[in-house]
């Protein structure tokens, strides 16, 4: 099984001022996680 993780590099969603982005805990939690249980 594989798995996607789909993240922004964006600070800002369009035109609209709003922010957006990621903190790397919020992959690396769940990526460390799932690949301890075997998926990559």
């Amino acid at each position: 099984m594989k798995l996607l993780f789909v993240l922004t590099s964006h600070d800002e969603l369009g035109d609209t001022g709003k922010k957006t982005g990621f903190w790397i805990e919020e992959f690396a939690a769940p990526y460390y996680y799932l690949a301890d249980k075997g998926l990559k």
